[in-house]
């Protein structure tokens, strides 16, 4: 029986409901459904009984629609899941689709980013009891502690509820107190979201409190909190039966760090530690070091962006090589220098176990380079290490202008006789070759003159990718990037900052013709700054002026404002949200600022007008 993986069309919906008619689809995949669709959609579902998976995310039924959708679900003992995600189905849709619940086969009911509110949520905990659902999703909802303590109320009804998303809502210290009095006692849930809620130290303690006495949870997100120090010593205590916890963006410094240290060294469960973004420091990563030795258990360790150079890098270095567990750890973004990365690439060579490093962004010079390069073993069992420019959680595109053109094989021949080194940027995910993930200023082609001259690479700014024809993103570009924007032949720059450009880099580009454009803005950070819609808007009419291309867009980083602007930019090209926010996340490295998504799922299209546009613009 085939899948149907149809969108967009109305051929494309007549071929699923011809489908459907005929018993043959067990997906069904449909994108911006109009009323008119949605009916005959309704329709040919209750002339169906195989439907399995029912995905209408980002549609545009809106609560109408999904009331009229609702009735359909019932008497489908094939149909499992249904993902009504970014719908914008309000409270009504949620009511209308928890009037349904306990007459359905669902197990998997997406509804986030709907704005279901307090009210929605309400309806959907009074029908959880009674139905079949395992796993619910409610991210992006607006849920405050009155919605949060109808949860409470339905995980004390549901014994079968397996995994609850509850991330970017407006929960707080009540909400916590109702749902941590249930969690003690629920033996059931294995999976718990609350990043991007308004969590502090306190609310901290107190989930910690019923995590101490309930043994089924094994995983625990609670990024973009404020966590701190304080939550994060106390949680550090009752932690002893997580799989996986997620405490990245919390503000955590030396102190939280070394508490989570000295639990590790006795956890024999903890298999995925996420601290990203965060201010450890050198102590932190020091109290680390000494745990790993012992600790037999955690495989993969998140330190990216965190302030530990390379005193820290290098004690961890010395850990991993009489640890026997660990197979990726990440040091992105860190103050690293060349110390750090040659003595962890000493390391590597010696551990057959690790097959992921990361240090994207790092500030790794030549010798660091030459070190990670050295210090690979060539007689080592584990499979050929593979260089890689683009750390699967940080990446973009390949940083030649070309990425989206398949290899020219000639051309590569052509270039390891004339004895190029093009530096590979695939990564590797889960299984080994080993992948060492390699800061941007070494993204590039290195290569000698015939008569023995080196030529410098030229190096992209950090976090550099190509967004479109005649547009591209980046970091903050320094003096050694110059010539590779010469190159790119860049002709303007939206400058994504409060503070004003550094003279002599505006000097230098100005001098190849470059127009510096500055929207002065600061990064989306809860709970008072947020990036205005009018400096997005002006400066997606600056992007979007075929005649101001190339253009470089770029914040500091190249990981928030940027990737604020350019979600907003992928609206206009038509982009789902889904695939929206994974390009935002592998450019931040999932160091996800929460008011960041919503600015992008909230923008308005409509508000840009233009004369002319790209023609890759829908």
């Amino acid at each position: 029986m085939p899948d149907i993986q149809e969108s967009l069309s109305r051929e494309g919906l007549k071929d699923a409901l011809h489908a459907l008619e005929n018993d043959s689809a067990v997906v069904v995949c449909l994108r911006k459904l109009d009323p008119t669709m949605a009916a005959l959609l309704v329709a040919a579902m209750n002339r169906s009984t195989l439907v399995r998976s029912l995905d209408l995310r980002e549609h545009a039924l809106g609560p109408d629609g999904v009331a009229t959708l609702a009735p359909a679900l019932v008497g489908k003992p094939a149909l499992l899941a249904l993902d009504l995600a970014g719908g914008n189905a309000g409270p009504a849709g949620a009511e209308a689709v928890g009037a349904v619940l306990s007459q359905t086969a669902l197990s998997t009911l997406d509804l986030s980013g709907n704005a279901i509110g307090d009210r929605g949520m309400a309806a959907l905990a009074a029908a959880l009891e009674g139905s079949g659902v395992r796993t619910l999703k409610v991210a992006g909802n607006g849920i405050g502690n009155d919605g949060m303590s109808k949860v409470a109320e339905a995980l004390a009804r549901n014994p079968g509820l397996r995994t609850l998303d509850l991330a970017r809502n407006r929960v707080g210290s009540k909400g916590i107190e109702a749902v941590s009095a249930v969690l003690s006692q629920n033996d059931a849930l294995h999976t718990l979201d609350l990043s991007g809620n308004r969590l502090d130290a306190a609310c901290v303690a107190t989930l910690a409190r019923s995590l101490a006495e309930n043994t089924a949870l094994h995983t625990l997100r609670l990024g973009s909190n404020a966590v701190g120090d304080a939550g994060a010593t106390v949680l550090a205590a009752s932690f002893g039966h997580l799989d996986t916890l997620v405490l990245a963006s919390n503000a955590i410094g030396d102190a939280g760090a070394t508490a989570l240290a000295i639990e590790l060294e006795r956890n024999v469960t903890l298999r995925t530690l996420d601290l990203a973004n965060n201010a450890i420091g050198d102590d932190g990563l020091s109290a680390f070091a000494a745990v790993l030795v012992r600790n037999a258990t955690l495989t993969v360790l998140d330190l990216s962006s965190n302030r530990a150079g390379d005193v820290g890098a290098a004690t961890i270095a010395a850990a991993l090589e009489r640890n026997s567990s660990m197979q990726t750890l990440r040091l992105s973004a860190s103050d690293t220098g060349n110390t750090g990365p040659t003595s962890t690439a000493a390391a590597v060579s010696r551990v057959g176990t690790l097959h992921t490093i990361s240090l994207s962004g790092s500030l790794v010079g030549e010798p660091g380079m030459t070190g990670l390069l050295r210090n690979r073993n060539p007689l080592a069992t584990a499979p050929p290490v593979k260089l890689s420019a683009v750390d699967p959680q940080v990446g973009g595109a390949d940083s030649t202008p070309d990425a989206d053109q398949p290899p020219d094989q000639d051309s590569a021949a052509r270039e390891k006789k004339a004895g190029k080194i093009k530096l590979d940027p695939s990564s590797v995910l889960g299984q080994p070759p080993p992948t060492v993930i390699i800061p941007a200023e070494f993204r590039g082609t290195f290569s000698r003159f015939g008569d023995g001259r080196k030529q410098l690479p030229l190096v992209p700014p950090l976090n550099f990718s190509l967004v479109a024809t005649g547009v591209y993103r980046s970091g903050y570009p320094n003096e050694k990037n110059f010539p590779f924007l010469e190159k790119l032949k860049i002709k303007t720059i939206v400058y994504l900052c409060a503070e004003p450009y550094l003279k002599e880099n505006r000097q230098q580009l100005e001098a190849l013709g470059v127009e510096i454009v500055q929207f002065k803005t600061e990064g989306n950070l809860e709970p008072f700054v947020e990036i205005s819609d009018a400096v997005l808007i002006d400066a997606l009419r600056c992007v979007l002026d075929p005649a101001k291309h190339p253009v470089l867009v770029h914040c500091e980083k190249g990981n928030h404002r940027t990737g604020c602007l350019i979600g907003c930019l992928r609206k206009l090209m038509n982009w789902s949200l889904t695939s929206i926010f994974a390009e935002y996340r592998r450019h931040t490295g999932g160091n996800v600022r929460v008011l960041d998504l919503q600015a992008i799922e909230l923008f308005s299209c409509a508000e840009i007008t233009l004369p002319h546009s790209p023609g890759w613009v829908s």
